[in-house]
């Protein structure tokens, strides 16, 4: 499916949500497996803009994160809840990733990536700096801090999307 095939000439969209995260499929767990490598999200997000000039970006940003056998392709992870992270085997042995800012550990047999406040911090100032100017997010159960320091009724420019009459949002995943 190509972007034009989500939306034909007639259609008008004011919002298009793009999930930009999720692409760990395929990395070896262990070496470099994020939930969102931001290289990746910087060139879809450019890729979309340049094929669909109509409607606002609300950047979709994850707060949960996956273990999956260290060593193996990522092909079947286990996700779990942002608020279960620190009651996992090995998270306190953790530390951040330097290239995606993602939180990740090991307990000797799984790896572990882990998207947390500070990560969803770093996710959105990029996607700001990049022009987008809303976001959404994917959690697995609530509990757990969104953005470190701020309150979640802040998390959003469009307030809790309620959309007025006759607007439209396309979800892209």
């Amino acid at each position: 499916m190509t972007v034009e095939d989500l939306c034909a000439e007639e259609c008008t969209v004011d919002y298009w949500s793009l999930m930009l995260y999720d692409n760990m499929w395929g990395f070896v767990a262990g070496e470099y497996a994020p939930i969102t490598d931001p290289m990746w999200a910087i060139l879809s997000l450019q890729n979309f803009r340049e094929n669909v000039t109509t409607g606002e970006i609300v950047a979709g940003i994850a707060n949960y994160g996956y273990y999956s056998p260290c060593g193996s392709t990522v092909s079947n992870p286990t996700f779990f809840a942002a608020a279960d992270a620190s009651s996992l085997p090995g998270y306190n042995t953790g530390s951040y990733d330097e290239v995606s800012g993602e939180y990740k550990w090991t307990d000797g047999t799984n790896c572990y990536w882990y998207s947390d406040g500070n990560t969803m911090n770093l996710r959105r100032n990029m996607y700001e700096n990049l022009g987008v100017k809303a976001v959404s997010v994917w959690s697995i159960r609530t509990g757990a801090d969104w953005f470190t320091g701020e309150e979640r009724s802040d998390c959003l420019n469009l307030p809790e999307l309620s959309f007025p009459r006759g607007v439209t949002m396309r979800n892209i995943i």
